[in-house]
């Protein structure tokens, strides 16, 4: 059976791609950091689906684990696909922060993916088939005070993951750059960079991780190498891209700042689900019809 390898598949968008992954029959490497968490869904997804799911606790800023990581899954027969979706935030700033905090986050955003690329490229072109999916982010195209080094990290990543896919596809090997907006997961809730409550506001439309793994692994299937979950992200990485980059980046930190409101919203995650579940099924049958 082949094998599907997820970093940071605790919770939020990397627990959502492993399960969404093993209901289409792959077994699982998954790494994190919380023990309880990754047993915990090691458990579920034998008892949906009957796979088997591997668990590595892993700092993917340390290199000497790093590298032995990578080599278990260069050495690795079937493994299908790699999901590089680790990743944190921080909300110190620049000059405020250590240099090692931004070494970390150099370490996890942009060598961990590189070097676990590295690593099992050879084989995927060796089999004619395989895919990499990179899990960036819409503050990638942005530039804030607060989170000068993530927005920095990820549109490295970027770059990196538009070059490999064009080193890669001719040999039948997919890459996705997966840009998210705002996705209800524990980034959110546990990082100090954001409070805990959050509303949608104008086109700061939060989605659930579930329905960002579906549309990434459909976008996969179709041949597509970026992909923007959901219509108002798109209508974001439009005005990303054309507004002059002063007013953009002006209009970033006032925008961000307004999706954290400080009023909670009414039943805030319920609703956005049942959205997303019926934005989900047009989107499907747009996709059927076209």
């Amino acid at each position: 059976m082949a094998t599907a390898c997820v970093t940071g598949a605790s919770s939020g968008i990397g627990r959502s791609f492993a399960e969404q992954l093993a209901s289409r029959g792959y077994d699982l490497i998954v790494t994190g950091r919380r023990l309880e968490k990754l047993e915990e869904l090691e458990r579920e997804l034998a008892e949906r689906y009957g796979v088997t799911t591997e668990i590595r606790i892993l700092e993917l800023s340390d290199r000497n684990a790093l590298e032995n990581f990578a080599a278990e899954l260069s050495s690795h027969e079937e493994l299908g696909y790699l999901v590089n979706n680790a990743g944190y935030g921080r909300g110190e700033s620049f000059t405020e922060d250590s240099f090692s905090e931004h070494e970390r986050m150099l370490a996890v955003h942009v060598t961990a993916p590189m070097r676990l690329a590295y690593a099992v490229a050879p084989a995927m072109k060796a089999a004619g088939t395989g895919v990499i999916i990179n899990v960036s982010s819409l503050a990638s195209l942005l530039a804030t005070r607060s989170s000068l080094m993530y927005c920095t990290t990820k549109a490295c990543l970027n770059s990196f993951s538009e070059s490999l896919a064009l080193e890669l596809g001719p040999h039948g090997v997919r890459v996705q750059l997966l840009m998210p907006g705002f996705t209800h997961t524990d980034f959110h809730r546990d990082s100090a960079v954001y409070p805990g409550r959050k509303r949608n506001r104008f086109l700061l439309r939060w989605m659930p991780a579930p329905q960002v793994v579906r549309i990434s692994l459909r976008s996969v299937d179709r041949g597509r190498t970026i992909c923007v979950p959901g219509t108002a992200n798109k209508l974001l990485q439009i005005l990303a891209r054309q507004v002059p980059r002063g007013l953009r980046n002006k209009l970033a930190g006032a925008g961000i700042g307004a999706a954290f409101a400080d009023d909670p919203p009414i039943e805030l995650l319920e609703a956005d689900s049942e959205a997303s579940e019926e934005a989900n099924q047009q989107e499907k049958d747009a996709g059927d019809q076209s």
